[in-house]
């Protein structure tokens, strides 16, 4: 959980960058923010891509521990 945290984090300042950054980051498979992210949506969030800003945000509201 606490990697959907951290994600959950970024994901809110916008700051995520692309997929292959974020695994950087986070020191694990591109694979992995993909099953991290799909989590995300399977509790509800409305996950966007900006391809533009390179990053991931909530297209609506979202709380992670509701």
């Amino acid at each position: 959980m606490a990697n959907l945290q951290r994600l959950d984090e970024l994901i809110r300042r916008k700051a995520t960058g692309n997929p292959e950054e974020l695994a950087g980051r986070f020191q694990v498979h591109e694979a992995t923010i993909y099953r991290y992210l799909q989590s995300l949506r399977d509790l509800g969030a409305p996950l966007r891509y900006c391809r533009s800003r390179k990053t991931y945000y909530y297209d609506g509201n979202f709380d992670l521990f509701s």
